[in-house]
């Protein structure tokens, strides 16, 4: 496999007033580059862990996390910023949106934390193509309270995707959206990995893990056994 996440026995414990609460646990698992993964489990199951694992927002106490075949225990605070700023977008249930800033202003952020080349204009430029991306150009001067749940989700996206990362990791991207729109939020979500992006979501629904080519099951901080394939010759 061509892999661009590689978890080896993987485990997390949180202690809080000498409890240790063991979050993963042996987990070992391999994540293709362009491949739409989804993690499904119930509240929990690790699934949330596992992700900020993967998209380096948390430390493993145990195992080992290789991206881009490049073990990232030793990296430091700095290079992990780095790693995410340039190779890793992600998208929250809550939109994560900083309310004082236009649509526009709020993509732009990745280019500026990243120092994209070629000035004001061209991370300009970039931005307004991102937020072209998911239909929403023409709200570009709006600030999120002026926009839906939906818009504001897609901003989020477009914010995601405007470094153009390798993968993108979405926590319950449908979690605060009507049916209808959590649809289009994964309808963008297919879109990109179409092009290549590799694309990695934590949800609880059954139905909405189904989007995606495979689907890892969470219970109780253990990666579960692969279903097989009923359909199958």
């Amino acid at each position: 496999m061509n892999s661009i996440i590689r978890l080896e026995n993987v485990g997390r414990v949180f202690e809080a007033r000498h409890v240790h609460t063991h979050a993963l646990q042996e987990v070992s698992l391999e994540i293709a580059r362009g491949e739409f993964v989804s993690i499904l489990g119930k509240s929990g199951s690790g699934k949330s862990t596992l992700l900020y694992i993967m998209g380096l927002l948390d430390l493993p106490t145990d195992g080992e996390l290789f991206f881009l075949d490049r073990p990232t225990r030793t990296f430091t605070a700095s290079q992990r910023a780095q790693v995410r700023a340039t190779q890793m977008g992600f998208v929250f249930q809550t939109f994560n949106l900083i309310g004082e800033l236009t649509a526009l202003d709020n993509v732009l952020l990745p280019l500026r934390f990243a120092g994209m080349p070629g000035g004001v204009q061209a991370c300009q430029r970039r931005a307004l193509e991102a937020l072209e991306g998911v239909g929403l150009d023409h709200r570009a001067d709006h600030h999120p309270s002026q926009l839906s749940g939906g818009q504001q989700q897609r901003v989020a996206i477009a914010r995601a995707v405007v470094a153009r990362p390798p993968i993108i990791f979405a926590d319950e991207p449908t979690g605060n959206l009507d049916s209808a729109t959590g649809a289009d939020v994964v309808g963008i979500l297919r879109a990109l990995r179409q092009q290549g992006t590799t694309v990695v979501m934590v949800t609880h629904d059954e139905a909405l893990s189904r989007v995606a080519d495979r689907t890892l099951r969470m219970h109780d901080g253990r990666l579960l056994p692969a279903v097989p394939d009923c359909g199958a010759a």
